[in-house]
């Protein structure tokens, strides 16, 4: 199928990333793809938001229903969803969120909550909970939390704006 549909051979590609890396590069057609580097502003605001897994362990229980236990969604995602993708990125201090698509720096406020959706840093690990601070998160992961949780409180200080591809 790799051969047919995209011309990629795999018996000379050493190891699957990089399978998938050429596959999903020559499926761009040609389209552009920029390198985010770590002194690019966007960059720093992109790994700040990205926070990897959050795993937690609780007492299991469920009277009717089925249990899951998912090892990676980002073939699905990649597959099925919107993500950000190319060079025209726009800096905004736009307050209101649903006219966002990408990254926001927000003061988040939290107040009587056991557990929030959004996690943050510290120096050794990464929680959630009671508290006010200012960090970078994706507008999507924004827009989620605040439909879960009627009592949060999201300030926008600044953002970046992407257009949708997928």
């Amino acid at each position: 199928w790799m051969y047919k549909k995209i011309s990629l051979d795999i018996f000379r590609i050493k190891t699957l990333p990089y399978l998938a890396f050429k596959a999903w590069r020559t499926m761009l057609n040609g389209e552009e793809v920029p390198i985010i580097t770590d002194e690019d502003k966007i960059g720093k605001a992109s790994r700040s938001a990205y926070y990897g897994g959050w795993t937690e362990i609780y007492k299991p229980e469920i009277e009717k229903g089925y249990i899951y236990d998912v090892n990676s969604l980002y073939p699905y995602i990649m597959k099925t969803k919107e993500y950000p993708l190319g060079k025209e990125v726009i800096w905004s201090n736009d307050k209101e969120i649903e006219n966002y698509y990408g990254l926001i720096k927000a003061k988040i406020k939290v107040r009587n909550k056991y557990k929030n959706l959004l996690p943050r840093r510290s120096k050794r690990n990464m929680y959630g909970g009671n508290g006010e601070w200012i960090d970078w998160y994706t507008s999507e992961e924004l827009k989620h939390a605040l439909k879960t949780d009627k009592d949060l409180e999201i300030d926008i200080i600044e953002g970046y704006k992407f257009k949708k591809k997928g």
